[in-house]
């Protein structure tokens, strides 16, 4: 333990007095970020700060580590990767050859023999660590959009590896992540914001390598069930993994190249929630060490605990994703489009529902055999649960729930919702009685579903109005960025959206044009779709509308603004 936390210190050390060199020598030679649209920073920042993480970091295994014995393969490749990404800070390469070094480097670590039985098939298993080591190194780089971001969730997820290597008894293992945190920490205090330095590629390659690479070294894949050998890397690398698949998935669907960078990261998505950029990182430095920690605890359930720890937490993540997924955000694809109007936004929360519902039917049988399932209840819980799920969902969609504007909630759409839920969990036990009678299922389980339903569904909507606040912090729902829509796709219209763009001030983002005119419905005007009243009117939950611009040089009539229920408001020009 002394020689993990020595270790640690000493990079930390090592990292405080490179860092600043580095960064003078940057500045000396031109080496900066200049500024750009798809990048947060606003003035010329020094890059190489990955030189001061690498030479930290070896000089610390120097000192610190004299049989290196499996990690050797992964210290080889990362060196490669840092040289990669040097040369990329300085001259520029092409993504498909920084891809193709990646795919080498990995190929070097798999070829070593370092792989974990995910699928028990060396062929399989050694195709799912390439595919793991490229995929956090490529994560890690895409996740150093904002300062001090990918450095501080390098430094938690080390934390964490250090803490499974120890309770595997891994002690020489353990140096590595705690040299790495050392050094990412160092570095931290240079790009934490306001950033003076940046890692750059050469910096977030090398970390990612470093960390895809560490996680197969753990022995405690060896010895525990499939579940535990994915779930503990997976969760330790969460926040890389989230902010990839939420960026890949996004871009694809505006026709968009995920190699391209933007502004449409987990982080800027919080900032546009309004978060400070340091509340937007500490954010998600809480959701990396929430989800390092269950990592740390889903090593020591039992496997039918781990069927309701698991599925609550990842639909917790799985929320989380989904709300910021569906933030607007002002990203024109690589044909001139602008943000994606979702029409399956809706059904996006009826699928969540349903998991949730199931979820819940699940764990009231758990709960009420203390997670001994008799035989027969087995049965009954296998055999009813499509049942439910069908019943539940039925009624929830019957009591209008996917009607109601939950985002902010009032005391007549929490009995809406409320009101939908019990009548839900009645449905659902009803079916389940006529189906077996009174003699087959756990009536006790039953009522223990009714109330996990109300708590999941309701807890799910009340989430979104506790998540706004968290995100905006002291601000409050009222400082909060709002969705607007603009009354007409018309050249006033387009000027509005552009200074609502450049003025974050206005705590405002234009995510559409609503027209009256049905032969403009569906196309982008000035980037942004044009929408009809009954699609604003449509955009509910996540995906709501705030408010509808009006904005003209001359006053709009009164009686050409539709009846859509949400506020309008009028803005106009004045000299003074």
């Amino acid at each position: 333990m002394v020689r993990v936390l020595a270790a640690a210190l000493s990079t930390l050390v090592l990292g405080l007095i490179l860092v600043p060199m580095v960064r003078t020598l940057a500045r000396r030679v031109g080496m900066v970020a200049a500024p750009r649209k798809d990048r947060w920073h606003s003035q010329p920042t020094a890059l190489l700060g990955g030189v001061g993480i690498f030479v930290a970091f070896a000089i610390g295994v120097a000192v610190f580590h004299d049989d290196l014995g499996e990690a050797v393969p992964i210290l080889a490749a990362s060196a490669f990767l840092f040289l990669v990404g040097l040369v990329d800070d300085v001259v520029q390469i092409r993504p498909l050859t920084k891809l193709a070094a990646q795919v080498l480097a990995a190929g070097g670590i798999v070829a070593s023999g370092l792989v974990l039985p995910w699928a028990h098939e060396p062929a399989v298993d050694a195709a799912l660590a390439m595919l793991w080591i490229v995929g956090i190194t490529n994560a890690v780089n895409l996740l150093d959009n904002m300062d001090g971001l990918a450095a501080g969730i390098a430094a938690i997820a080390c934390v964490f590896l250090g803490i499974t290597f120890a309770t595997n008894g891994q002690w020489d293992m353990a140096v590595l992540p705690a040299l790495v945190a050392g050094a990412a920490a160092g570095f931290l205090v240079y790009n934490f914001k306001p950033a003076s330095i940046f890692m750059g590629d050469s910096g977030s390659m090398f970390l990612g390598c470093l960390l895809g690479g560490f996680a197969l070294l753990s022995s405690y894949g060896r010895s525990r069930s499939v579940a535990s050998v994915l779930l503990t890397p997976v969760l330790i690398m969460m926040i890389p993994i989230l902010d990839t698949t939420l960026v890949a998935i996004t871009r694809r669907l505006r026709g968009q190249p995920v190699s391209v960078g933007g502004r449409d990261h987990t982080s800027h998505r919080l900032v546009a929630l309004g978060a400070s950029e340091r509340r937007a990182v500490l954010i998600l430095y809480a959701v990396a060490a929430a989800s390092g920690a269950v990592a740390v605890v889903v090593r020591e359930l039992r496997v039918d605990a781990l069927l309701a720890v698991i599925p609550g937490f990842a639909l917790a993540v799985l929320f989380f994703a989904l709300y910021l997924g569906m933030v607007p955000v002002r990203e024109r694809s690589a044909v001139g489009g602008g943000p994606v109007v979702m029409p399956q936004r809706r059904a996006t929360m009826v699928m969540l529902d349903a998991a949730l519902c199931a979820l819940a039917y699940v764990s009231a049988f758990a709960i009420r055999w203390d997670w001994d399932l008799p035989p027969d209840q087995t049965d009954v819980l296998v055999g009813t649960l499509p049942m439910v799920v069908v019943a539940e969902m039925s009624a929830l969609w019957l009591g209008g729930m996917y009607r109601v504007r939950w985002n902010e909630p009032s005391v007549d759409t929490i009995a809406v919702i409320g009101r939908s839920a019990i009548v839900a969990a009645a449905m659902a036990g009803i079916a389940v009685l006529m189906a077996y009678g009174f003699s087959g299922p756990s009536r006790g389980a039953l009522v223990l579903n009714g109330l996990l339903v109300l708590i999941a569904v309701t807890g799910s909507r009340l989430a979104v109005a506790i998540l706004q606040r968290l995100i905006a912090g002291d601000t409050g729902m009222e400082q909060r960025t709002r969705s607007v829509v603009i009354f007409g796709a018309s050249e006033d219209g387009a000027f509005l959206a552009r200074e609502m763009a450049k003025n974050p001030g206005y705590q405002r983002v234009p995510v559409g044009f609503l027209e009256h005119d049905t032969a403009r419905v569906g196309d982008v005007f000035s980037g942004l779709p044009v929408l009809s009243a009954s699609q604003v009117t449509q955009m509910q939950g996540l995906a709501r509308v705030d408010e509808v611009l009006v904005f003209s040089r001359s006053d709009v009539a009164s009686d050409e603004l539709p009846t859509i229920g949400i506020p309008i408001r009028r803005v106009r020009l004045r000299v003074d």
